[in-house]
């Protein structure tokens, strides 16, 4: 194949926005995708990858996407199924613009557990579980058309910053990755990695940029430290339309 020569313009006009994200049980990611539906085209489709029954949320009338027909979504339960999807999403007439990957914490976590049902050796699960599912997730990343959203539950680590006679214990946060590889991977794969949260009043933000304890990146330079818990506007925002 020739090799094909561009310029910069040209070779990022039309590419997709690829986002992480991730927050504390119940903070409203799945929620999320409400906002993502209303900025659909007519003929534009979502595809929800999914492994869990987070999405029965989804299924609130106020969010009104329940009968949309542009909403489509794969349930996944082994590797086999994963890829199916992710090819499925790749085939351009389909018209797939929009993957959301609900959530890659659950979809790695159940092939573990029916890989270990099959495999005598746990450490040889657990590794073949974290290169190959992730692998074929990553795939959609590559593909420039398209805008992917990819979930992840939140890990919380405490660690003890102190001694053992006066501990002092600080909570680090960050998405749960199936492996340290990938999660120190993650700023630069993604064009944002966010972490929702919830202010003591209510309100829902996406916290864009990391401190010392909290995992977040936003690669376009576009974002303010805090923006509204709405991806749709997050998406035009990097996209430059807002």
């Amino acid at each position: 194949m020739a090799l094909k020569i561009k310029t910069l313009r040209d070779a990022t006009d039309g590419r997709g926005v690829k986002l992480a994200v991730y927050g504390g049980s119940g903070v409203g990611k799945t929620t999320q995708i409400a906002a993502i539906v209303g900025s659909l085209g007519e003929n534009d489709k979502l595809l929800i990858i999914t492994a869990e029954h987070g999405l029965l949320t989804l299924r609130q009338e106020g969010l009104g996407i329940l009968d949309d027909p542009r909403v489509l979504v794969a349930e996944v339960a082994t590797v086999g199924e994963t890829k199916e999807a992710v090819d499925f999403a790749k085939v351009t007439s389909n018209g797939i613009v929009w993957v959301v990957v609900d959530s890659v914490s659950n979809i790695a976590d159940r092939e573990l557990r029916a890989m270990l049902q099959a495999k005598p050796d746990p450490r040889q699960a657990y590794g073949e579980v974290m290169t190959r599912v992730p692998a074929i997730l990553w795939g959609l990343v590559d593909v420039a058309r398209l805008n992917v959203l990819f979930i992840f539950q939140e890990l919380r680590d405490e660690r003890n910053e102190g001694t053992t006679k006066t501990p002092d214990m600080v909570a680090y946060y960050g998405p749960q990755v199936p492996s340290k590889a990938l999660q120190q991977a993650m700023p630069f794969v993604f064009d944002a990695v966010l972490r929702m949260e919830i202010l003591p009043n209510g309100e829902r933000r996406f916290r864009t940029a990391k401190t010392n304890t909290i995992v977040a990146k936003d690669r376009s330079g576009k974002l303010d430290q805090f923006e509204p818990a709405d991806l749709a506007a997050v998406v035009a925002k990097i996209q430059g339309e807002a």
